[in-house]
């Protein structure tokens, strides 16, 4: 799993877009990565672009894995709100999962969209 971090739009919101195939490490690097960086901003809010990641593999163990991440890092993020794009139901329900595991506590709100330019709308209102 690959991703990539965009601070050019802050202080609104920060993008991370992932891409490739979904793995419980690349979950684990993509906070680690945005959490320690010098431009990151504790409540800032997060557009997190999954419409081009492979997810179709991924277990419930996975899942589980993936709570020990939220579990991990969900005290640093600073409660923004983000805003989830993703391209089909599959990962409307992936999301719907990581909020039931916790990650709705790390956000002040989640919303899952389809389109970038509907979540931006939504994190810049």
């Amino acid at each position: 799993m690959k991703f990539e971090l965009d601070f050019s739009h802050m202080p609104q919101y920060v993008v991370v877009r992932t891409h490739g195939k979904a793995t419980v490490p690349g979950f684990e690097a993509a906070p680690s990565t945005l959490l320690n960086s010098p431009q990151w901003k504790a409540g800032t809010n997060q557009l997190v672009d999954h419409s081009k990641l492979q997810y179709g593999h991924f277990t419930s163990q996975d899942m589980r894995a993936v709570e020990g991440v939220v579990q991990k890092y969900g005290d640093r993020m600073g409660c923004g709100r983000c805003a989830f794009v993703v391209s089909d139901k599959l990962g409307y329900g992936l999301v719907r999962m990581y909020e039931l595991l916790g990650g709705d506590n790390l956000h002040a709100e989640v919303r899952i969209f389809h389109a970038s330019d509907e979540a931006v709308q939504w994190l810049t209102r």
